[in-house]
């Protein structure tokens, strides 16, 4: 029989079932479980090793700020809804720092970002900018100013 030492604490990673163990490696719980995770080359590992991390108190918040700096988006997404609802002074910082789409990225899904014209761009009617006019009506109107336009 284990004595209270020997048993694995709530959030210990074990070996057990019918999985064998790894051949070149060792299961590590606790925080360094969780380390250990965040450095797999395996997305949905590193998801749930962000989920896994708040149990471990600031070290544990440490690694999930830094997991909005993961070069997958789907690990920065896991990292930033763990984070979005905490109010730690870091994690208000983290957040404001935290650009969740690149904008370059969000704008060349338009064809109208690319040099074509287009009638609508991000579900809005496309307007020239005039600067003599300037914005009439910001609601539902996406001013274009081109390099090609005489001001």
């Amino acid at each position: 029989m284990m004595n209270d030492e020997q048993k694995p604490k709530e959030y210990d990673a074990v070996l057990g079932g019918n999985n064998p163990p790894p051949v070149d490696g060792l299961v590590l719980g606790g925080i360094d479980g969780v380390k250990n995770r965040l450095a797999s080359d395996k997305i949905e590992v590193r998801i749930a090793a962000v989920k896994d991390a708040l149990n471990y108190q600031d070290e544990g918040l440490d690694l999930v700020i830094n997991a909005l700096q993961d070069e997958s988006r789907q690990v920065q997404l896991s990292a930033y809804k763990s984070l979005r609802n905490r109010e730690e002074d870091q994690v208000k910082q983290a957040l404001a720092n935290y650009q969740p789409w690149n904008l370059r990225e969000r704008f060349q899904e338009y064809p109208g970002y690319r040099g074509e014209y287009t009638e609508v761009f991000a579900n809005r009617r496309v307007e020239n900018f005039n600067i003599d006019t300037g914005i009439v009506s910001p609601v539902n109107i996406a001013y274009a100013i081109r390099d090609n336009q005489n001001s």
